[in-house]
């Protein structure tokens, strides 16, 4: 436990995987573990179970990931930096369906289309409309 309080799954989710992402993706620009960080099987696993999460969630707004979760995945880039969906290679349409179903989620919110290039919000959306 973190100051004697019981540690929430989330807590759990951020300090044992998570922070080891960021970590991954900062040094080799890139969330696919299986390509250069095969010696933590565990952190690879864990992907793994985060793009089937983050998929199904995608998809079909269901499943163990949390819109928290998920801003933190979309935080680092998490679909445009994995090379391959739960269910196999990303194809280009596929890309391009997910960065569309964003930015309408985007002007539902906004009321715009006008996503600011650099927006910390999401970075793949930004640079994509950009």
């Amino acid at each position: 436990s973190w100051s004697g309080k019981s540690v929430t799954d989330d807590e759990k989710w951020l300090k044992l995987n998570y922070f080891k992402l960021v970590s991954l993706q900062q040094k080799y620009n890139t969330t696919d573990v299986s390509d250069h960080y095969s010696k933590h099987r565990g952190l690879a696993k864990w992907v793994k179970d985060q793009k089937h999460d983050y998929d199904k969630y995608v998809t079909t707004g269901e499943g163990p990931m949390t819109s928290w979760r998920f801003g933190l995945l979309e935080s680092i880039d998490f679909a445009r930096m994995r090379t391959t969906l739960a269910s196999g290679p990303i194809s280009h349409n596929e890309r391009w369906a997910m960065q569309c179903e964003k930015l309408l989620a985007y002007k539902e919110q906004y009321n715009s289309t006008l996503v600011p290039q650099v927006w910390p919000k999401d970075p793949s959306l930004g640079s994509w409309v950009g």
